[in-house]
């Protein structure tokens, strides 16, 4: 999460605060914040709530900070604002001076000292993407997954860059998909072959979409999870298992020596990549591997467990 901080030194008794990883809601944008300029945009993932103690009042200068995961859609530091959520309203809060930081690692404080607010966030004063994303699908094809959206009212869209996870926190940017600039329906495809080579079968691996728009702003997607499964190798195909590190590999009839293994430990990290030697009988060594619970995973999905003691 993003951090915030209030400085209380007008509000002797003090202010209670909690975060909540969620949208606090839409509401109309208000001239008559401590900056008259009306708010276009909040951040919708995340804000802070405050309370006051019993005949204390709300007082306090508040600081925003941002981390490059959860941020406001745009980009210019300059346009950053504190969003005030109070009652049904939003207000523009200001910026005390030169917003500090970058767009990864920064912080904003609040004009003045506010009263009366329960609800803080990062905004801006720059409109957010008039895009619509109408939705999107992360399915998996095989060892591929398979990604699918549609939007309309592309004004001023230039890309989507596509942002891969393997556990959901850490996004990293793996292609940039050129937008149609059209104010109809669009469709949108993306296939990131051999994702599933990426993670044990029993992980997921996630996606979201970046969208930018020709000025420097954007906006990501909601995240979607692509789960791969195989089918599972018959462990008397498999011996001797648990062993003290050799294992005897014997595969189906139909299948050839094109099958690759990749070995996988516990915590999920590619320790071994190797060719199956014989359809009947091919050998895997884990002799010099510590003691613990493997996971062997086939090209073609299969999956056996492999104990060492």
């Amino acid at each position: 999460y993003q951090k915030i901080t209030a400085d209380i030194t007008q509000n002797t008794l003090g202010l209670t605060a909690k975060y909540i990883a969620a949208d606090a809601t839409t509401g109309s944008f208000s001239p008559d914040g401590t900056d008259p300029t009306p708010l276009t945009d909040y951040n919708n993932r995340e804000f802070w709530t405050f309370n006051k103690p019993s005949g204390g009042t709300a007082r306090a200068a508040i600081t925003v900070y941002w981390d490059g995961y959860n941020d406001v859609s745009v980009i210019p530091l300059v346009n950053r604002r504190v969003a005030n959520k109070y009652i049904n309203k939003w207000y523009n809060e200001g910026n005390v001076a030169t917003v500090t930081g970058s767009t990864l690692v920064g912080s904003i404080t609040s004009n003045v000292i506010i009263d009366n607010f329960t609800r803080v966030t990062l905004g801006t004063i720059i409109g957010a993407l008039p895009l619509n994303l109408l939705s999107f699908t992360a399915t998996p094809q095989s060892n591929n997954a398979f990604l699918n959206w549609k939007t309309n009212n592309e004004i001023n869209v230039n890309s989507f860059n596509i942002e891969r996870s393997t556990d959901g926190i850490a996004f990293n940017y793996i292609a940039n998909v050129k937008a149609n600039g059209t104010g109809g329906i669009n469709t949108y495809t993306y296939t990131d072959y051999n994702a599933a080579d990426l993670v044990p079968t029993s992980l997921p691996v996630y996606y979201r979409l970046k969208m930018l728009d020709i000025g420097g702003a954007y906006k990501y997607s909601e995240i979607r999870k692509v789960q791969f499964t195989g089918s599972i190798l018959n462990i008397s195909k498999v011996w001797p298992n648990p062993s003290m590190g050799i294992y005897n590999v014997s595969l189906a009839n139909n299948l050839n020596n094109s099958i690759t293994f990749k070995i996988y430990n516990e915590a999920g990290q590619l320790i071994m990549v190797q060719k199956a030697t014989n359809v009947n009988n091919s050998l895997v060594n884990l002799s010099y591997y510590p003691n613990g619970i493997y996971l062997l995973k086939t090209n073609t999905g299969e999956v056996a467990k492999l104990i060492k003691n």
